[in-house]
């Protein structure tokens, strides 16, 4: 049964152009409910809020593919993949691949970092030069990602950002410490925050895409 602080890791993916666009997202637990299990929950909010205003903003030839969600400390007791199979519905053009619709989050103060999702395959009615266009479509999406998820059984879970890394002076030279703990090894990742405040967005680029 999950308990408080628990971390589950979700990997959502979408496909246009022949390309994979992968976001990850974790969550923590908040408050206990009754519930054995959360992975198939969790997706199902995916179905339910993200999937219609990311549609609206993905080009029809974009799609969106699935979601893959599972407790990281132990993956084997809750795990749920879900195929969506769901096409955006902007018509006209779609812009560039490697042009994507970038949401930053939040920090939690000087030296934390942001946390990004980023979407491409975005129709061209949602991009007026080098900014976003049709500020709803935009709203409607970055409103989602700041969702506190609250479960009929009295489970709440909410958007965090986890540690990755952390800096080291080893023998004079500042070096990146790994912090994420190996997935299936019975210990959670470390939280640094979590991301319930309001989403900023912009008209991003994703170089390797080019």
């Amino acid at each position: 049964m999950p308990a408080i602080d628990d971390i589950y890791y979700s990997l959502f993916k979408t496909q246009y152009d022949d390309r994979e666009f992968s976001n990850v997202f974790w969550w923590r637990v908040r408050t206990v409910g009754t519930a054995l299990v959360l992975a198939d929950s969790i997706n199902g909010w995916f179905l339910a809020n993200l999937v219609g205003p990311l549609a609206d903003m993905l080009y029809v030839a974009a799609t969106i593919q699935s979601v893959e969600t599972y407790l990281w400390k132990e993956p084997a007791a809750d795990y749920d993949y879900t195929a969506i199979v769901e096409p955006g519905t902007s018509a006209g053009e779609g812009e560039p691949g490697f042009l994507s619709a970038t949401f930053r989050s939040q920090r939690n103060g000087p030296g934390s970092r942001y946390s990004y999702k980023r979407f491409g395959g975005i129709g061209e009615g949602l991009v007026s030069g080098n900014d976003p266009f049709n500020d709803a479509a935009w709203d409607a999406v970055a409103a989602v990602l700041n969702d506190l998820i609250v479960f009929p059984e009295g489970t709440t879970m909410a958007p965090v950002q986890v540690k990755h890394s952390h800096t080291e002076v080893i023998d004079g030279v500042k070096v990146r410490v790994n912090d994420l703990p190996p997935v299936n090894t019975g210990v959670n990742p470390t939280i640094n925050f979590d991301l319930t405040a309001v989403w900023a967005y912009h008209v991003g680029t994703q170089n390797s895409r080019k």
